[in-house]
């Protein structure tokens, strides 16, 4: 395996799906098997590296239409390059994150997350934000074919249930 970390706001000049989908015959040349895809969950603003993201199940419209991102997915199956998709979910991003004021439960202060406000996946209606996180990486996977995920910063996801959320996690990508 031979992975290329690829954030698709700076791989080309245009910072689009389109733009990178036409480039990954290099990435195949240069002997790359498989794509990370830096996080594109939707954010606020015109820029970031991804990180920061609330909008979890939409990719980011700076990058393009969700069906650019399929192409993308696709063309990269194509050359024979897997997708691995940067994910978020040890935190949600302060700007434009209005979850709290639909659903207080989602968080909790039971622990310290040096990224932000911790989420909820062992307290008291921890169920309603664990299917949230096991919803979108099904959705990731049958919306978009990717292959699988990098999880960013796990070790700020605090979970003392039976089943630890990362083990339902990759029970429900597969």
């Amino acid at each position: 395996l031979t992975l290329y970390e690829l954030h698709v706001g700076t791989f080309t000049a245009e910072g689009t799906f389109t733009a990178a989908r036409q480039r990954l015959h290099q990435l195949h040349d240069l002997g790359i098997t498989a794509i990370e895809l830096m996080p594109i969950a939707e954010f606020p603003g015109e820029f970031g590296w991804g990180y920061d993201g609330v909008g979890w199940f939409a990719p980011t419209r700076l990058y393009g239409r969700p069906d650019d991102l399929r192409k993308f997915v696709d063309e990269a199956h194509g050359h024979g390059l897997g997708v691995v998709l940067d994910a978020v979910y040890n935190h949600l991003g302060p700007d434009g994150n209005y979850l709290a004021r639909f659903a207080r439960e989602y968080f909790t202060d039971r622990y310290s997350n040096e990224w932000g406000e911790a989420l909820n996946f062992d307290g008291a209606k921890a169920a309603a934000v664990r299917e949230l996180v096991l919803a979108n990486v099904e959705y990731w996977v049958r919306e978009y074919h990717v292959d699988g995920f990098r999880l960013d910063a796990t070790q700020q996801i605090f979970d003392a249930s039976a089943e630890h959320v990362l083990a339902a996690l990759a029970e429900r990508a597969r």
